[in-house]
């Protein structure tokens, strides 16, 4: 979020000078942040709730929830055998003239049964499991995706909620800042101009809690909107942004990259395309059709029998459009899978970047930076109630160390988003059972 500089807060003094009770009056209303127009939550959230919460109301994962009853109809369907036929055929039903004697006809009864042949019923059921799997792959994608949207929107609630309270301590030290110059002005060894503006300073920073608690209503509002929840039904949201013991190495994440749903998925593709060439290519063999009869001849009043078959000649039609499509499709899906590889391999990189580097970052912020800051503040925070120093140096201390504490709270933040953007990438397809997101990389839960 962006700061309110100092020189900015300086040249709002002359609005100060004529408006200094309504400051001072409002100083106390801006010192404690609220989200004006919700409930008070009476629940925390953890991020596996919120996981838990999703699965259960998210539309699309709704949307999912028929995926395996699917998978098992493709695969029935496919290992059907083609119905056989019935055919009843009545002979000589005309009407004859009256001086004819009328014939009583034949009645023909045929029994056929279509038989495939060149493996076609192997290489349809081989295409409708790859297809199941495909859509199953799908699902689990979807359902990976959408527990990452809700570790971000989880995330995003967490960082508004500490930059929330960082922003309250900061309204507090401004006001206690400006209660030591009111102290000094009374005793008479500063102008009032000083207090003026260090209570100008407060109120600036009372508004800047506003502003960030808008910004947290908004997070809850996106976090409630991808869980499928109403915003008011949670509480809190619970994490410790300070865990940064995961440093996952780049090794392991790329061996993990190849037990993962996302390369299953590609992987399934290139399958799925060759079992279509299969079917193709045994469906360039006619089908072979046994054929059953049985004629009745009333005047004779026997029973004549007869077996025979139907093979279609391939003389012209040789399947060979069909086939010549589904070899192009075969290649390309190589291609396409190749691609997606090298895309998974690329975002793999990116997060380890970021995990990498937010890491060492956060780590020298918390270990190095802030607390001189914090002692530097303390000091200097002394010797202005002592008078030795002027105002100026506290509020550039005060402006530093806070600048610091929100880079921390937004490190941590990007640490924590590389480290479930990695368990994304590498989630494997079991990843979507109990409500827990598992990383092939790790297998650990979050």
């Amino acid at each position: 979020m962006m700061r309110v500089s100092l020189a900015s807060r300086l040249g709002l003094l002359a609005l100060a000078f004529g408006s200094m009770p309504r400051l001072l009056a409002t100083d106390a209303a801006f010192a404690q942040p609220a989200i004006s127009g919700s409930t008070q939550p009476r629940t925390k959230l953890t991020l596996v709730a919120a996981f838990q919460a999703a699965r259960a109301k998210n539309p699309e994962l709704e949307a999912n929830r028929g995926v395996a009853r699917w998978a098992e109809s493709r695969r029935e369907a496919a290992r059907i055998f083609p119905n056989p036929e019935f055919a009843l055929l009545f002979e000589d039903i005309t009407s004859k003239p009256r001086d004819e004697e009328a014939s009583p006809g034949n009645i023909k009864a045929e029994l056929s049964q279509p038989i495939e042949l060149g493996g076609k019923r192997g290489s349809r059921i081989r295409l409708a499991e790859a297809e199941a799997n495909s859509r199953i792959l799908e699902g689990t994608l979807t359902e990976i995706r959408v527990r990452f949207e809700v570790a971000q929107a989880f995330l995003k609630v967490v960082q508004a909620q500490e930059l929330v309270k960082l922003a309250s301590e900061r309204s507090t030290l401004a006001t206690r800042l400006a209660e030591i110059a009111t102290e000094r002005v009374r005793a008479g060894k500063i102008a009032p101009i000083e207090e003026t503006r260090l209570r100008t300073s407060a109120a600036l920073a009372g508004f800047e809690s506003q502003e960030l608690a808008q910004t947290l209503r908004s997070a809850r509002l996106e976090l409630a909107n991808v869980m499928g929840a109403p915003e008011g039904t949670f509480g809190e949201a619970t994490f410790d942004l300070g865990q940064t013991d995961k440093n996952i190495t780049k090794e392991a994440i790329v061996s993990a990259l190849d037990r993962s749903a996302a390369t299953q998925k590609a992987e399934n593709e290139v399958t799925r395309a060759r079992a279509e060439l299969d079917v193709e290519r045994a469906n360039a063999f006619p089908d072979f059709t046994l054929v059953l009869e049985a004629n009745y001849q009333p005047w004779d009043e026997r029973t004549l029998f007869a077996a025979g078959f139907n093979l279609p000649i391939p003389l012209f039609d040789r399947n060979q459009g069909a086939r010549g499509m589904a070899a192009v499709q075969a290649e390309s899906a190589l291609s396409l899978a190749a691609k997606e590889r090298q895309g998974l391999n690329k975002e793999l990189e990116d997060a380890h970047g970021e995990l990498t580097a937010s890491l060492g970052k956060a780590r020298v912020l918390k270990s190095d930076i802030i607390p001189g800051l914090e002692q530097g503040l303390a000091a200097l925070e002394t010797a202005y109630r002592q008078g030795r120093i002027g105002y100026l140096d506290v509020v550039e201390s005060q402006e530093s160390l806070f600048t610091m504490r929100e880079k921390h709270i937004e490190t941590l933040t990007r640490y924590h988003t590389a480290v479930f953007r990695i368990e994304s990438l590498t989630a494997t397809p079991s990843a979507n059972e109990g409500g827990e997101l598992r990383s092939a990389a790790d297998g650990e839960t979050r």
